[in-house]
């Protein structure tokens, strides 16, 4: 049975990171600092996605809309930069 995982050394020899290697390239990056940025980048988006979640559960029952909990999430996210 083949895992469901890649090894970061098949990862290396794929086509996806040859491709991700020229785009690092093209910014003039390392691909494993890119890589760790992108890694904290979707980090961060699932911890927003989460938080929206949970803020969107909570408005439901306060009347608030959906736009409402998008301003406060870009809100919570703006202090937490600071």
């Amino acid at each position: 049975m083949q895992s469901k995982f890649v090894t970061f050394d098949a990862l290396t020899q794929s086509d996806l990171w040859q491709k991700f290697e020229a785009s690092a390239q093209k910014k003039r990056r390392r691909p494993i600092d890119l890589l760790a940025e992108v890694i904290a980048d979707f980090l961060e988006t699932q911890d927003d996605v989460a938080l929206f979640d949970s803020i969107e559960r909570d408005l439901r029952h306060t009347g608030y809309t959906e736009d409402d909990s998008v301003e406060l999430v870009k809100s919570y996210r703006a202090s937490r930069r600071k």
